[in-house]
């Protein structure tokens, strides 16, 4: 009897200790299951960040080639303009300040000089406020004739400091337009000078340029119209044949640049003027008879435009559009070291 009871008792300890270790077992199960549980979640929030992270690998791949495009493009557009500009030999960058005084002493000189050139090649002029005729006596008007600045041939009135070197410049870049204007033609050609207008450069040569300054350029597109550039627009209206007109455009260089040409062709007879380069004859009706080319006068209107400032640079634009300092990272280095 006493053994039955020991064996009782040794089941007893057998079956709790069973029990402990299933439970043990159980509980480490919950454990692992648990941990298990939230590896995945790491995991599965892992390849979301990747996914995401590729996402945005390829959006800054696609970003950086699109700014190197642009980067590209700017400077491009910037050493354009810069080369355009040409700084060592622009008349708005080489100018030497001076005082009122001296400046009306210069053009006084430069008016004369103007005078003397043109008598040489036997020019012959036009008062700007008549209408352009080949037939006016011209020779009356040769000493009126102010080359852009008639209001002040004898006549100097009150500039300020900054004005009267802003005059000093625009004639400076007014004598180098007489320049091509003289070499366009040999000395037997007699050309009519009819107008040399300029745009004014302040109030008080606004007040006193009068039959000098130019006319609206309705419909004329200048290059300063796109905002990346700052200049003066001329115009000089002459007579002559193609081939002056064809010397005259030739010589033009930057920063001056051609922006338009207006031509008025004389007729055959009358004096009238023509449409046409062609001659009238019989058998224009006829298919295989070529046209007669003529050699005839025409007058021409040619607007010109000279470049005196660029604003081309990108990090100062980005920078007032921004209102931050964007330098530390708009460099092509910057964005490939991301």
């Amino acid at each position: 009897m006493k053994i039955y009871y020991i064996w009782v008792f040794f089941c007893f300890l057998i079956s709790i200790s069973i029990f402990y270790l299933i439970n043990a077992n159980l509980n480490q199960y919950d454990e692992s299951k648990t941990v298990f549980k939230n590896n995945l979640q790491v995991l599965l929030e892992l390849e979301g960040k990747q996914k995401i992270d590729k996402f945005t690998q390829l959006d800054l791949k696609l970003a950086k080639k699109d700014w190197s495009g642009l980067y590209q493009a700017a400077k491009t557009h910037t050493n354009f303009w810069k080369t355009f500009l040409d700084e060592k030999n622009n008349i708005s960058k080489t100018h030497s300040i001076k005082s009122s005084s001296s400046i009306n002493t210069d053009l006084t000189r430069l008016l004369s000089q103007l005078l003397r050139e043109c008598e040489k090649l036997n020019v012959k002029f036009n008062n700007p406020s008549d209408t352009p005729s080949p037939f006016m006596d011209n020779d009356v008007n040769t000493y009126n004739f102010g080359f852009g600045f008639s209001g002040y041939d004898g006549f100097w009135p009150s500039f300020e400091k900054d004005e009267a070197n802003l005059i000093a410049i625009q004639s400076k870049m007014i004598k180098q337009i007489v320049s091509y204007f003289i070499n366009s033609f040999e000395e037997t050609d007699k050309p009519t000078l009819y107008s040399l207008k300029r745009e004014p450069v302040g109030p008080t040569d606004l007040q006193f340029i009068k039959d000098d300054k130019i006319e609206s350029n309705f419909g004329i597109n200048n290059l300063r119209d796109t905002g990346f550039v700052s200049s003066y627009i001329f115009q000089i209206t002459f007579d002559g044949k193609t081939e002056n007109l064809r010397t005259f455009v030739n010589q033009l260089r930057p920063p001056f640049s051609l922006r338009s040409i207006s031509v008025k062709r004389f007729g055959a007879s009358g004096g009238s003027f023509g449409e046409g380069f062609f001659s009238n004859n019989s058998n224009q009706g006829t298919l295989d008879i070529l046209p007669i080319i003529r050699e005839i006068n025409s007058i021409f209107t040619i607007q010109l435009e000279y470049v005196i400032a660029t604003n081309t640079d990108l990090i100062s634009e980005l920078n007032a559009e921004f209102e931050i300092n964007l330098e530390p990272f708009i460099s092509e280095e910057y964005l490939s070291e991301i």
